[in-house]
């Protein structure tokens, strides 16, 4: 449950976001809390809001960007990958790789951002990260269905292993 003022810092920053969505014509706040958890950022005090934003998108598309490194170079990855990847076929490698190289653009455009600011070049992010997100739900959705199901057949072979 909410404290009043973590509801008032929520408040704040989407008053606050108002005013740059106007400016530059961003997602609604909504839409970008939904697909990236962006309402973080009220735990923050900046001058930067579209810098803070850019911040938390990118850690959304990072964390899924190392999860599919994980299936594409388990040299380090947990064992139960290693299950994963034997139960995938051909055509889910290339779901993974087309998944995995549109999220390295966005690696690498937030790189750039961090380096030197420019609130309109973190409002083009932004508005270009919602939009590949949006691009991407389908093949999120078969990615995360093709995980499930190799992960599920690996359950199901070492039963009838042990089994039979």
């Amino acid at each position: 449950m909410k404290t009043k003022k973590c509801d008032s810092c929520l408040e704040k920053l989407k008053q606050d976001y108002v005013k740059l969505k106007s400016k530059y014509r961003l997602p609604e706040f909504d839409k970008l809390n939904r697909d990236f958890e962006v309402e973080k950022v009220s735990e923050r005090e900046t001058d930067y809001l579209l810098r803070e934003l850019r911040k938390v998108i990118a850690e959304k598309e990072i964390a899924v960007l190392r999860f599919l490194e994980m299936l594409l170079n388990p040299s380090n990855a947990p064992f139960f990958i290693f299950t994963v990847i034997k139960n995938l076929s051909a055509s889910d490698k290339k779901v993974i790789e087309k998944i995995y190289s549109a999220i390295c653009e966005f690696e690498i455009s937030a790189v750039a951002l961090d380096l030197i600011y420019d609130e309109k070049k973190e409002a083009e992010f932004i508005k270009n990260a919602v939009k590949k997100w949006d691009s991407m739900q389908d093949d999120l959705e078969e990615f995360s269905d093709l995980i499930y199901r190799a992960y599920k057949a690996s359950g199901e072979k070492s039963k009838k292993d042990y089994f039979g």
